[in-house]
């Protein structure tokens, strides 16, 4: 089972996903990865449309190989 949860920041995500994987046996894992936070607020406050989209999806993509390395 794969589970993800989006919304803003402090609306209970982490706590949601914390419950979840106890109830469901899982694990919590956040995107994007630690390596993209520093760069996250300036491209939250500058950065174009298309360069939020590949920000975001480059650290989801860098993370699922982060989990799947762990994995092994």
């Amino acid at each position: 089972m794969f589970i993800v949860l989006e919304g803003p920041d402090a609306t209970g995500k982490s706590t949601a996903c914390r419950k979840l994987g106890e109830k469901f046996g899982g694990v919590m894992y956040s995107t994007p990865p630690k390596k993209y936070l520093a760069e996250r607020n300036n491209v939250d406050a500058n950065a174009s449309a298309e360069e939020h989209y590949r920000f975001y999806r480059d650290g989801v993509y860098d993370a699922s190989k982060e989990r799947a390395s762990d994995a092994e």
